[in-house]
């Protein structure tokens, strides 16, 4: 297509030459969206519009129209450029009319300066005040925003690297996560992140991040802390800590709560070691809690009975016990109160909450406990005068006498014919009374009964002993007697 030819398609759209090109693609295949790039690769102002696009099958290129709302430099746009997949676009220029803007002067001769290059400048209307005045919100918008570096934060506490811990210093642990968690909230540059972990240390640890700087020019505050974590931090590997992990297991008469602490500390160092991902943190610590805890821990079975889509995370895991620790304390001191109004009699000892005892009760207890010291002598008293009787026995036996009805018919004082046998066995230890065990206890505690039944216990126990004793000596001295005869 040549420059006639152009000229002639813009006046069937009712477009001026000025304010138009053609585009010779080299490929029948254009979408507008490419058409529409290799226009904004031109220096020119505003956008083109696609005026109409002609497909040339036998030459096996498209012919596209464009026009600009202000006239165009032909001097500035290259006659081709560079399209999309390497190919060449070529621009043709339509024919301009035969009079300019001045008259009797072509076109041609006209200095494209005198008559396009007005249609470019700024209107008038923009006077330099509104210039100044965008310029400096421009420069705003593009000043980076400064940190308060003077305004006070709370600095880290000292660590070393000394061991033990000297007096006014962190621990390794502890002070390596207030460090990580201070890099990310600091809003500074990397520069002051770095300065502010080294007013920090000293002694081993500042050596350390000497001698990192030393072999790496371009270290983040990160490094500074991966550095000490590798100097300082625990020796074992990822596998030796997610071992020690799986086989944490709640120890009785702990608190869930406590054991999913002792569990995230674990968890927290196997992290660092990059052997856990951050992302299922959450999944494993559930998974651990569920295997480890206790098996008739209350709390952990309402854990298991919730039917959860999501897992929970450690802040709302240790929320959810905490609660349920709380509530079920509420309710055990409930009903021992309960307990304590329904029988007032009982002289059950109270400790307050420094640790004292209420003094009526202590000697309440006191005089309960000589009663029974009372009880115990007299028992063995009992006992001693029986041991005497058997004796005298053993000794008429030894003899070869016959026994006397009189001694044989002995018996300690205060006992009858046939003792009544005491159901010792099967009580509980809180209250003594049967049916139950101490842990499974309702009732209030009964010190004097336990121990009424115990000491029966002990005497019958000792009685049994001392009559399996006797039989043993009894027989064995009849059957000394009787040796000799064969």
């Amino acid at each position: 297509m040549n420059p006639e030819t152009a000229a002639k398609w813009c006046k069937q759209h009712n477009a001026q030459p000025e304010h138009c090109l053609v585009f010779m693609l080299p490929d029948t295949e254009w979408t507008e969206i490419q058409i529409r790039q290799v226009a904004e690769s031109l220096p020119v102002v505003g956008r083109g519009f696609i005026l109409d696009s002609i497909m040339d099958t036998a030459e096996h290129k498209t012919l596209a129209l464009l026009e600009w709302r202000n006239p165009l430099v032909h001097e500035q746009i290259p006659p081709s450029v560079s399209g999309p997949g390497e190919n060449v676009v070529h621009v043709i220029f339509p024919k301009r009319g035969t009079t300019s803007l001045v008259e009797g002067i072509p076109v041609e001769t006209v200095p494209p300066s005198t008559t396009e290059v007005e249609f470019l400048l700024p209107s008038n209307a923009i006077g330099p005040e509104v210039l100044n005045a965008l310029g400096s919100l421009v420069e705003k918008c593009l000043k980076p925003t400064q940190p308060f570096t003077g305004f006070g934060y709370r600095k880290l506490r000292f660590f070393s690297g000394k061991q033990p811990t000297p007096q006014g210093e962190e621990d390794f642990e502890s002070w390596m996560d207030q460090a990580s968690q201070a890099i990310e909230e600091w809003d500074i540059p990397e520069p002051q992140k770095k300065q502010r972990i080294a007013e920090s240390l000293k002694g081993l640890a500042a050596d350390t991040i000497r001698n990192l700087k030393m072999s790496k020019y371009d270290c983040t505050a990160k490094d500074y802390l991966e550095v000490l974590h590798d100097v300082f931090g625990r020796t074992e590997k990822a596998s030796d800590l997610l071992y020690q992990f799986e086989h944490t297991y709640q120890e009785v008469g702990e608190k869930l709560s406590d054991y999913i602490n002792r569990l995230d500390k674990i968890l927290h160092q196997i992290i660092l070691k990059k052997g856990v991902d951050p992302k299922v943190a959450d999944q494993v610590r559930i998974g651990q809690i569920l295997q480890g805890a206790q098996a008739l821990d209350p709390i952990m079975w309402k854990l298991r009975m919730k039917d959860r889509r999501e897992t929970l995370t450690y802040s709302q895991l240790v929320k959810e016990v905490r609660e349920e620790e709380a509530l079920l304390e509420a309710k055990s001191q409930t009903s021992t109160q309960a307990a304590s109004r329904s029988k007032p009699e009982l002289a059950t000892v109270h400790t307050t909450q420094t640790g004292g005892m209420v003094p009526s009760v202590v000697s309440t207890e006191v005089s309960q406990l000589q009663a029974q010291v009372s009880t115990l002598t007299e028992a063995i008293t009992q006992v001693t005068r029986s041991v005497a009787e058997l004796q005298k026995i053993v000794v008429v036996l030894a003899e070869g006498k016959d026994t006397p009805a009189k001694a044989l018919t002995m018996r300690p004082k205060g006992e009858s014919a046939k003792p009544r046998s005491i159901a010792i066995s099967g009580f509980c230890f809180r209250c003594g009374e049967t049916g139950h065990i101490k842990r499974q206890c309702p009732n209030a505690e009964n010190l004097r009964k336990v121990n009424e039944l115990l000491l029966a216990s002990a005497m019958q126990e000792k009685r049994k002993r001392t009559r399996k004793t006797e039989r043993a000596k009894r027989k064995k001295m009849v059957l000394q007697q009787m040796s000799p005869q064969f």
